[in-house]
C-alpha cells in the first residue's frame, strides 16, 4: 500500500500529513509484509507522539494545536486513561500497548474510517498520554535506549519533524543516513548527497541494502571525490576529530590492504566485512549475522568504505 494510495480526508494537514509520512517510514524500513503496514504505523504513531512529548513538550504542544476535530472521542479517552494508568511495562509490554490501542480503536471505529483515520486516532491517542499520563510517557522514555538503531529512528520521526514544520525533507533511508553526522556539516552534506544517488540505483535490486553494493560504491565514490571534489574531501577532513584521521589510516593498513584478491584488487566488501569483526563503535558483526538492520549494515559499509577509498588515495605510513 502505497503512501498515495490512501483515500483523501478532510482532516486537517498536519495530522494526515504525518500519518502519511510515517507510512511510507514503515514502508522503507518494514521488512514485514505490507498488509500489516496500517497497524505498525497506528502503534508507531503512538510511541513518536510520547517520545516528543517527554523530550520536547513545548513542541508536543505546538503539535496538538495543529489538530482539529478530535477523532478520540471522550468514551475513547476515558478508556486510554484508564489503561496507560494501570499499565505496566513487563513481559511483552509493547505487544500489550498495541492491543490496547487496536482495541479502544476497534471499539470507536465509523464504518467510513479507514488506516489513515486509524494513524491519526493513534496520534491524538499519544498526545493524550502526554497531557495527561507524564509517568507513563517518562516510563516509556526510558525505553528507548534499549532500541536498536533502525527502530530508535522510526520511533524519533516527529522530534526530527518539529524543526521543518513537521514535514520530512529527505526519503527515509537519507534521512537515516543524515543523522548519523552533525547538522550542516560537510560529512554530512555529502553523505545525504551519496546516498541519495546511491539509492536511486539500488531500488531496482532484489535485496537494495546488500553489503557488497553500498560497499563497493562508497570505495568508489571516495576515490572519485578526492579526483573530482578535492576541495569538498579537504573540507571533510578538516572537520575530523583529532586523532581520527590516524585511526582511519590505521583501518586502512588492517581492513583494506590484509583483505586484497591474489591479483592484488581491492575488495571493499571483505574490507568492510573485516571492520565489522573489530567491534569497531558498536558490535556490526553481530548485527550482520542477525540481519535485523539491514539499512544500518548498508550505511556503516559505505560510510567506511568511502573513508577508505579517500585514504587510499593519500600516502599511508607502513608503520603506525
Amino acid at each position: 500500500m502505497k503512501p498515495n494510495q490512501f483515500p483523501a480526508l478532510e482532516s486537517p494537514a498536519v495530522p494526515s500529513q504525518l500519518a502519511r509520512a510515517l507510512v511510507a517510514c514503515l514502508q522503507d524500513f518494514d521488512s514485514e509484509e505490507l498488509p500489516s503496514i496500517p497497524d505498525r504505523a497506528a502503534r508507531l504513531a503512538f510511541a513518536n507522539v510520547v517520545y516528543l512529548y517527554a523530550n520536547e513538550p513545548e513542541d508536543a504542544a505546538e503539535l496538538r494545536s495543529r489538530f482539529g476535530a478530535a477523532v478520540l472521542t471522550d468514551e475513547s479517552a476515558a478508556q486510554l486513561d484508564s489503561a496507560l494508568s494501570a499499565f505496566r511495562f513487563e513481559g511483552a509490554w509493547l505487544d500489550t500497548l498495541g492491543d490496547t490501542l487496536d482495541r479502544i480503536w476497534h471499539a470507536r471505529r465509523r464504518a467510513e474510517e479507514d488506516a489513515l483515520d486509524r494513524i491519526i486516532f493513534s496520534l491524538q491517542a499519544g498526545l493524550r498520554a502526554g497531557e495527561k499520563h507524564p509517568e507513563f510517557v517518562q516510563k516509556m522514555a526510558e525505553t528507548s535506549a534499549a532500541l536498536n538503531s533502525e527502530s530508535r529512528y522510526l520511533a524519533s520521526r516527529l522530534l526530527a519533524w518539529r524543526r521543518t514544520n513537521w514535514e520530512p525533507q529527505q526519503e527515509p533511508f537519507v534521512e537515516y543516513m543524515a543523522s548519523f553526522y552533525t547538522p550542516g556539516s560537510v560529512l554530512q552534506r555529502v553523505m545525504v548527497g551519496s546516498s541519495k544517488e546511491v539509492l536511486s540505483i539500488v531500488r531496482s535490486l532484489s535485496n537494495p541494502w546488500d553489503l557488497r553494493v553500498w560497499a563497493e560504491t562508497g570505495w568508489h565514490g571516495g576515490r572519485r571525490g578526492v579526483k573530482h571534489h578535492g576541495e569538498m574531501v579537504r573540507l571533510m577532513i578538516g572537520e575530523l576529530q583529532e586523532g581520527e584521521l590516524k585511526t582511519f589510516t590505521g583501518l586502512y593498513r588492517s581492513c583494506v590492504l590484509t583483505t586484497v584478491a591474489p591479483d592484488g584488487a581491492i575488495r571493499p566488501d571483505r574490507a568492510a566485512m573485516k571492520f565489522f569483526s573489530l567491534r569497531y563503535g558498536r558490535d556490526y558483526a553481530a548485527i550482520y549475522c542477525r540481519q535485523d538492520q539491514p539499512r544500518l549494515i548498508a550505511h556503516a559499509a559505505f560510510d567506511f568504505c568511502l573513508w577508505m577509498g579517500v585514504i587510499s588515495t593519500q600516502p599511508v605510513p607502513i608503520d603506525g
